[in-house]
């Protein structure tokens, strides 16, 4: 028993460490706006508060669990939004966490009455903690396989901090939406090792959807009726992963499909997102779940909810949503 517990930790150990030189995200990807874009800070042209939490189940002992907590403002007579999110990941079988505070800033230029384009930066603290003490080295072993003391071994930090920066760019008109961001530039060490390097690799992305209003089933019915295609491409290092699928709106419902796969190994990554939504008001929240579509996948299931509120600081002027182009990826 105790060998086989050596075997599974060194595998664990292993597998889990290069992991964690990639960033995870959600299947939600534009209800988790600032996470996909600091750009998109401040576009939901209100004072808006945001939640997102992704339970991601691996076999039948253990999860990753994901959540994030965001708040971003417009400031409108300055042309630019301030933000605050704190990502939170955890990792039950090792123990690993991940907390990271970031602030993010937008700066808007209108490009013409019906375009907008906006520029934001942000900057991040990390840090990453790692429970060494849920693994079994083999010097703590004797020779029939009993737990002698502690190991010798070089991982003993347990703990990593470091500072970040991003940057992306989002256009807009009423119905087409396109950006592009890039995560990470400092490419930190984030090694557990001591005297080892493995550098957290730069995300990249892009990501484009259009929405198409249905007007005459919305002035029958009386109902904002939509129909959302969008796409999301995601590069961090060896990695690569590709969202394609459509929201359809039929207020107050939201329903949703995508299809997610690594582009380049078709055959390893598949899955499908189905979502379902309720918009009332100035209130939103998704639940969505991931169903893996590859043979043999140790997944056992990717639960992921979504709420946004959206509020507005009144300033005795109209409402902001009436005097500038509204980013139309907000349902």
């Amino acid at each position: 028993m105790r060998f086989f517990q050596l075997f599974l930790s060194w595998i664990t150990l292993l597998l889990f460490l290069p992991s964690m030189s990639q960033d995870l995200g959600f299947s939600q990807y534009y209800n988790a706006p600032i996470f996909l874009n600091p750009a998109f800070t401040g576009t939901s042209e209100f004072t808006r508060a945001g939640l997102n939490y992704r339970m991601q189940k691996v076999g039948s002992l253990s999860a990753y669990n994901i959540s994030q907590l965001s708040l971003d403002h417009s400031f409108k007579d300055y042309h630019s939004s301030v933000g605050l999110m704190v990502i939170n990941e955890e990792d039950e079988a090792s123990g690993y966490t991940h907390t990271k505070l970031a602030l993010p800033l937008c700066y808007d230029l209108s490009a013409s009455k019906n375009m907008q384009i906006r520029f934001g930066l942000e900057a991040s603290y990390s840090q990453q903690n790692f429970n060494v003490g849920n693994f079994i080295f083999s010097d703590q072993l004797d020779a029939f396989g009993n737990i002698t003391g502690l190991s010798a071994e070089s991982l003993n930090t347990g703990k990593v901090n470091y500072f970040d920066a991003s940057f992306g760019v989002l256009g807009y008109s009423k119905e087409l939406w396109f950006g592009f961001a890039a995560h990470n530039l400092f490419k930190n060490n984030i090694s557990f090792m001591e005297g080892s390097e493995y550098l957290l690799k730069t995300r990249f992305s892009g990501h484009m959807g259009y929405r198409y209003r249905l007007k005459n089933l919305s002035r029958q019915s009386r109902r904002n009726i939509a129909i959302m295609p969008t796409f999301s491409f995601t590069s961090q290092g060896p990695l690569n992963r590709l969202d394609v699928g459509v929201y359809n709106v039929i207020d107050p419902i939201i329903l949703g499909v995508f299809y997610g796969t690594d582009p380049f190994a078709f055959e390893d990554n598949n899955f499908l997102s189905l979502m379902i939504g309720l918009k009332k008001s100035t209130f939103t929240t998704v639940y969505s779940y991931d169903l893996s579509l590859t043979q043999g996948a140790a997944m056992q299931g990717f639960h992921e909810i979504s709420f946004s509120y959206l509020f507005e600081l009144s300033s005795g002027k109209p409402p902001l949503s009436m005097r500038r182009t509204k980013c139309p990826v907000f349902l």
